[in-house]
């Protein structure tokens, strides 16, 4: 904040609560803003702590109402719902009734719409404007100056802006935003320190702040060209400002409505100037630094640079600044009169700024000191601007329109109106509830099944021979159904309440294809077709053999009696070729179906124990799974399922942990073992941050009890990690279920391939490699050459 002030003393450290005043005591601007300070910082946390980083109020879906985005112009634009929303406890708020346009938005002027077509995700960039009576608007209202006793320049304001704008990103999806990286270049101050003597006969040169005033220095960086970022520097915390009359290029002067009260406060003694305007600051774009010549009255003469352009936007504005210079890390820079600044490595973008207090009395820069080291400041990073984000909406942009829009906002009740459907809840202890996202959405699912619980036999598994899960709304080739299906249970089945007993097909198990129709020109003639085409799909059932052993119902393709059709071959030979020809290859797949009639299957003892069928499909990456094991406490119900047959689809790279031959935690399978029992394949976060369509090794069982035993017998107690950033989701998922379950201290940090490459290689050579590493499999061959990877431990 480039305001006039003597420094700034919050520091959230302290933990102080208020301010208070002292009977016949000055009071300092630095007090008052401190008091300002911490009930802002009070206020924010409060926020979050209740509403979470991100929220808006709920609404009736009915409402336009709380930032939502909408289409507008015919999909040409994006509508901004007027009303409130908190990102990291700031409250934005949108008075234009009716909504504000993206491309209209006052905080944002000349926001670029896209031009190339792709998936977009819509935020909001929020941050704190400092308004002086130079930056307000001529038409704001009440103006900052009181009139009444001359327009004395006095206390100024913070205005919290917001912006929506628009990122490109990968895959549709909430998640897919991610928030700009702020910056981590840091920065101390110092004052210069004193020479030591090296003569008896001279005195060494003193050290030491040495001006006659007490300043606030700021230090803000300019701008970023290619690898050379520079600076600048104001001994008045860059306050020195004034709104601009008129520019003459040709003159190269820049005429000031206020030129300052004398040449310490005014451009009399400026050397540097910034010419800027309302639009450039709104867009966080520096404006244009210019060496100063001459200054006479309020007539600026500067030193324009070859291929500049003085054109300025509205509201433009003239800065002084009192030096320039390129930021150089680990090297220290004198500003002037014992004020010395130095850098760290890191990133920096224009606008970040550091304030250093600096006082003649004790001749010293204010900066705190290193407490590992206290002869040596602190770096630390920027004072400001910090920006917060929040994802609005995805939408995708195609053909010069937008589409396809969906709502990212997290929404929050009024804590006098909290209802169930409001409340999350963890189902992760109660299988029969593990679609279930709210408590709402659990008291229905018991609701229903309040009558009474009716025990029964329940399907836990769907698989193919091979072994492979067989999901609901998969692609599989013919030759994997010729070769059977099996159906695990939790209970034992009655074997001839599912064989066949009196032939083909089977009554209560059965797998039907709906192939198209008409199938002859015959048929396409009597309907008076032109040509045998496919106007529809008749359904044929496969004749197969169905037999039980336990738990385990079994389904293959198989002819019975006279009939000499070997159905595996013609299903895994055919059956894809006859369609191609058929159909002259517009249709690839075919869809299948598996039923099984609950009402008709038992248990061994007899029929008082049903197969409770009922399965439920729910959202998964690309398709619709199968909530299972089946069941809605009712007896009987029937079981339905579906898949499609088609060419097969090249086998996905397997996905999970690649561990650390070198890591203590897997030198035996104990670790091994705890990872493979402490992670819940099937659910809904670990789906979601999965590749679309992967199949999870559901096999494998989930036992959070025995993976923490098992954990606490390796005497490993923190684990370390690398993730990949194209399974950061993954890696965050795994990171709290890992730590959760296995009670370990788990730390992921995700980085680009090549960077993580690197630093495997880094810290193999320094003896403390990562744990292990969340990837595929062409990770791991880059690992391979390393000599990192032990075999992976695939999700």
């Amino acid at each position: 904040m480039k305001g006039d002030f003597s420094r700034s003393t919050h520091r959230p450290t302290n933990r102080y609560s208020g301010v208070r005043l002292q009977q016949g005591r000055v009071l300092l601007d630095a007090e008052w803003n401190e008091q300002a300070d911490l009930a802002l910082q009070r206020e924010r946390a409060s926020a979050v702590d209740a509403i979470g980083r991100t929220g808006a109020p709920k609404h009736s879906p009915d409402e336009f109402r709380h930032f939502q985005v909408a289409l507008a112009d015919e999909g040409r634009d994006l509508l901004i719902a007027p009303g409130q929303i908190y990102v990291d406890g700031l409250r934005c708020e949108n008075h234009r009734e009716g909504g504000m346009r993206l491309s209209k938005q006052p905080d944002l002027p000349g926001v670029p719409l896209p031009v190339d077509d792709g998936l977009f995700a819509v935020y909001l960039d929020v941050w704190e404007r400092h308004v002086t009576a130079v930056d307000q608007s001529p038409d704001g209202f009440p103006a900052l100056r009181e009139v009444a006793l001359g327009g004395p320049d006095t206390a100024t304001r913070v205005q919290v802006v917001w912006q929506a704008r628009l990122v490109e990103v990968e895959e549709k999806g909430c998640g897919a935003f991610v928030a700009p990286e702020a910056p981590t270049g840091r920065l101390r101050a110092r004052a210069v320190p004193g020479e030591d003597a090296t003569n008896d006969c001279l005195a060494p040169q003193g050290g030491g702040y040495r001006r006659l005033e007490n300043q606030l220095y700021r230090v803000e960086i300019h701008d970023t060209v290619e690898n050379r970022v520079r600076f600048k520097w104001s001994r008045d915390n860059g306050s020195i400002v004034s709104r601009v009359l008129a520019v003459d290029a040709v003159a190269k002067t820049i005429r000031v409505e206020d030129p300052g009260r004398d040449d310490v406060l005014g451009f009399a003694s400026a050397r540097f100037v910034e010419l800027t305007d309302e639009a450039r600051e709104l867009r966080n774009e520096p404006g244009l630094l210019l060496e100063v010549q001459t200054v006479l009255g309020d007539e600026v003469t500067v030193l324009i640079p070859a291929n500049t352009n003085l054109a300025v936007g509205s509201q433009p504005t003239l800065r002084r600044w009192d030096g320039v210079d390129t930021v150089v890390s680990g090297q220290p820079i004198d500003l002037e009169d014992g004020v010395q600044v130095e850098f760290d490595r890191g990133t920096f973008t224009p606008g970040d700024y550091w304030q250093i207090p600096a006082r003649t009395l004790t001749g010293k820069v204010e900066w705190p000191l290193d407490p590992r080291n206290p002869s040596q400041p602190i770096f630390e990073r920027r004072h400001g601007t910090d920006h917060h984000y929040c994802a609005l909406a995805a939408v995708r942009f195609g053909g010069g329109v937008f589409s396809n829009l969906a709502d990212c906002r997290p929404l929050f009740p009024p804590l006098t109106a909290i209802a169930a459907s409001d409340v999350s809840y963890d189902p992760s202890a109660c299988s029969n509830l593990a679609t279930v996202r709210t408590v709402q959405q659990a008291i229905d699912i018991l609701c229903r099944a309040s009558g009474g619980s009716e025990p029964g036999i329940h399907i836990e598994k769907v698989a193919l021979m091979n072994g492979r899960v067989l999901d609901n709304d998969v692609v599989i080739a013919p030759a994997e159904l010729a070769k059977g299906i099996t159906i695990t249970c939790d209970k034992p089945v009655f074997q001839d309440s599912v064989r066949n007993t009196r032939g083909m097909p089977n009554p209560v198990c059965r797998v039907t294809i709906d192939l198209p129709w008409p199938t002859t020109s015959i048929e396409a003639e009597q309907w008076q077709m032109a040509s045998l085409g496919s106007i529809g799909f008749t359904t044929i059932t496969v004749a197969g053999q169905v037999n039980a052993d336990g738990p385990l119902i079994v389904w293959s393709p198989q002819a019975q009696g006279d009939v000499i059709v070997d159905i595996a071959s013609w299903l895994s030979s055919n059956l894809l070729e006859a369609l191609a020809q058929r159909t002259h290859g517009q249709i690839k797949r075919l869809l299948a179906r598996l039923s099984l009639n609950g009402n008709f299957i038992w248990g061994p003892r007899g029929p008082d124990l049903y197969l409770d069928g009922e399965a439920f499909g729910v959202p998964a990456r690309g398709h619709t799974a199968l909530r299972l094991p089946s069941g809605n406490n009712r007896s009987g119900g029937n079981f339905e399922m579906w898949f499609w047959l088609g060419p097969e689809e090249a086998p996905q790279p397997r996905v999970g942990l690649i561990p650390s031959r070198t890591s203590r935690f897997f030198s035996s399978n104990l670790g091994r073992e705890a990872i493979a029992f402490g992670i819940q394949r099937e659910h809904r976060s670990v789906v979601e941050a999965l590749p679309p369509n992967y199949a999870v090794d559901a096999a494998q069982a989930f036992d959070p009890t025995r993976a923490a035993a098992l954990a606490g017998r390796t005497g490993v107690r923190t684990l370390t990690a690398l993730s990949s950033t194209r399974f950061e989701k993954l890696g965050t998922v795994l990171n709290d279920m890992l730590s959760t379950h296995l009670r370990l201290e788990i730390r992921t940090t995700p980085l680009e391939d090549n960077i993580l490459l690197r630093q495997v290689r880094t810290s193999m050579a320094a003896g403390n490699p990562p744990d292990f590493v969340v990837g595929d499999e062409a990770l791991m061959a880059k690992l391979n050459e390393l000599q990192y990877p032990g075999a992976l431990l695939a999700i």
